[in-house]
């Protein structure tokens, strides 16, 4: 099984870690269980990147990753952007409105 390899973008203000749409698929996790604070991106073939805030919606795929018995490779090193981070710039997920899901973190 391909491990998950860790991308984070980091700005001065706040952290995001990247994920596709199909690790986030693989992960079972469904849209509404990220917060509105995460970012999307959709490329020219349509294939869609998750931008996960730092401080929950990236703790809730990594629990969901390592609960399906999933590898995570955190070799990478981070991506600080000096400035305003172009993800900011994204649409935000607004999936599951402005409601954090703490429950999937406290319950893994």
């Amino acid at each position: 099984m391909k491990a998950f390899k860790t991308q984070w973008h980091c700005d001065a203000g706040h952290e995001w870690l990247e994920v596709s749409a199909l690790e986030f698929m693989k992960a079972k996790l469904k849209p509404n269980d990220i917060s509105a604070f995460s970012y999307m991106r959709r490329d020219k073939n349509f294939r869609i990147t998750f931008f996960l805030e730092g401080d929950l919606d990236a703790a809730i795929f990594l629990k969901a990753w390592e609960k399906e018995g999933l590898p995570i490779d955190d070799s990478a090193e981070a991506t600080y952007y000096s400035g305003r981070c172009f993800i900011r710039e994204l649409p935000r997920t607004n999936f599951g409105g402005n409601k954090p899901r703490y429950d999937l973190i406290e319950a893994a």
